[in-house]
């Protein structure tokens, strides 16, 4: 996608919006960029870090998504490969080319050694990493696969489109579709499930978040904040807040209140371009930005506790559920020591 960030003229307002439609009609995306404050990026520039990654897996290709198990963490690849590497054993046990186009979503199952992956081909492929082989693979036709997502009982599998407003939820005994969500008027970036597998929420290019209870056909919430598309969520382990990235290189932390998500942010924080992924771990959540930083917040008091470059761009985050690796998905996968990194910052 295209930022181009917000388009002023002098023509009339009817002439600027043909001209918005065009464009996206040809695929770029329109949206507004903020800029980080003199006050944001002096605290940032005190709070810098510069941890060295304990590994570096190189890649032939940069990854999309990252993604990690108990045993192993996957990813996703740019050139149409899914790579899963066995920390333990520090090797891939899977490394395939599956599609000819970018491959930007892969989940794991919570309980098998199972993964999805969804390509721009219309196909979602169940893999079964014991079996070294396909398990199945779902045709949504004229549909482009943007995320995939498991949910917490291991029941439901979710999927969303780039190009298309609506999410899929598949019964994972037989991966037949048992419901669709109207949940977005244009394509989906992300998805998340609330912990206890209630509520769903997806992040559109409509820069719009959906909350859906998972039995709904449309969103109980809209949340609207963001001025460009939104391309990260995530929920805090205890259901109480959730994170959301976007294209407007803008942060935002939203709490849980007695009648479902406050609309008022809890929290935001301007970073220095796209933000692309947003993790809780414990007290902490860490941001990965177009900018390659990995910022550490203190999310509930509201403070960055710490930021420092990875890579050229970072597209993917994740923490093993070990605790004690950050995984860093880009140009190549880098892992950091979390229980040092923690340390760096206190």
């Amino acid at each position: 996608a295209v930022s181009l960030g917000l388009i002023m003229s002098a023509a009339p307002a009817f002439c600027q919006q043909k001209a918005i439609d065009k464009l996206k009609k040809e695929g770029f995306e329109i949206g507004i960029k903020l800029s980080q404050t003199a006050e944001v990026a002096a605290t940032e520039q005190a709070k810098l870090l510069a941890p060295a990654p304990s590994k570096t897996i190189s890649l032939p290709s940069p990854a999309y998504r990252a993604a990690c198990s108990r045993d192993y963490c996957a990813f996703a690849l740019r050139n149409g490969t899914v790579m899963v590497y066995d920390f333990k054993n520090d090797a891939a046990i899977l490394d395939k080319n599956f599609s000819k186009n970018p491959i930007y979503c892969v989940a794991f199952h919570p309980s098998l050694n199972i993964i999805a992956f969804g390509d721009k081909e219309s196909r979602i492929t169940i893999f079964d990493l014991d079996k070294k082989d396909k398990a199945k693979t779902i045709y949504e036709l004229g549909k482009a696969i943007s995320d995939v997502r498991f949910s917490p009982d291991g029941a439901t599998l979710a999927a969303a489109y780039l190009n298309k407003g609506d999410i899929t939820l598949y019964n994972t005994s037989t991966y037949e579709p048992k419901q669709e969500i109207k949940a977005h008027g244009a394509g989906i970036y992300y998805l998340a499930f609330s912990p206890d597998g209630s509520l769903i929420a997806s992040g559109s290019r409509d820069r719009k978040i959906s909350i859906t209870p998972i039995q709904a056909q449309f969103p109980a919430q809209v949340l609207n904040e963001h001025k460009f598309m939104v391309l990260a969520l995530d929920f805090s382990a205890d259901g109480n807040f959730l994170a959301s990235g976007g294209g407007d290189a803008q942060l935002v932390v939203w709490q849980k209140g007695a009648d479902g998500i406050e609309k008022k942010p809890y929290f935001n924080w301007v970073h220095g371009d796209w933000i692309n992924t947003v993790k809780f771990y414990g007290k902490y959540l860490f941001t990965g930005s177009k900018d390659g930083k990995i910022r550490v917040f203190d999310y509930a008091n509201k403070s960055l506790l710490g930021v420092f470059k990875a890579a050229d761009v970072v597209f993917s985050i994740d923490v093993s559920p070990d605790g004690k690796k950050l995984i860093v998905a880009g140009p190549h996968v880098l892992v950091y020591d979390l229980n040092a990194l923690l340390a760096a910052i206190k």
